[in-house]
């Protein structure tokens, strides 16, 4: 199971003082994922994708209700190998917002133009639907990540090319 990453807020309600978290950074017991959000090192796993999901679980975790993992953090949480992508943002997404469009932080990227209708619960999160998963990662991330997630996806039964050419 990948461990939720927490927020220095979440750390500090939990009875930590701000020197508590630097003097467990420093010695090895928190690891930094993002700015303000942390791990236990011995509770992640060993690759990038571990340690992008345990990050996109506290990120969303700490977002409006509503809010769903979407392209390549989707994908990670799908269990889909996504061989090269750019794992250094949480992608989330949020329907019903007025505006369209995109918005990037120095840790998520929050895309707007998403139906509720495309999302799905996955692993107790909300999550973008396999199909649209897919084609966001076709459409943001490398030739090889966007064919990785796919087969495996196609291969797993998660969807079929109906539903890729109808997304």
């Amino acid at each position: 199971m990948t461990p939720v990453a927490k927020t220095r807020r979440d750390l500090i309600a939990g009875g930590m003082t701000r020197k508590d978290i630097s003097d467990a950074v420093a010695h090895g017991a928190l690891t930094v994922l993002a700015p303000g959000y942390y791990v236990i090192p011995a509770e992640l796993g060993r690759f990038d994708e571990h340690r992008h999901l345990s990050l996109a679980l506290g990120v969303v975790a700490n977002m409006a209700d509503g809010t769903a993992l979407a392209g390549v953090s989707a994908a990670v949480n799908l269990g889909l190998p996504v061989l090269g992508a750019d794992l250094s943002h949480v992608h989330v997404a949020r329907p019903g917002m007025r505006a369209s469009g995109t918005q990037v932080t120095a840790i998520s990227v929050l895309h707007r133009n998403i139906a509720s209708r495309e999302l799905v619960q996955i692993g107790g999160v909300l999550s973008t639907s396999v199909a649209r998963t897919i084609i966001d990662v076709a459409r943001t991330q490398s030739v090889r990540a966007a064919t990785s997630a796919g087969d495996a996806a196609l291969r797993r039964k998660l969807c079929d090319e109906s539903d890729l050419t109808h997304s």
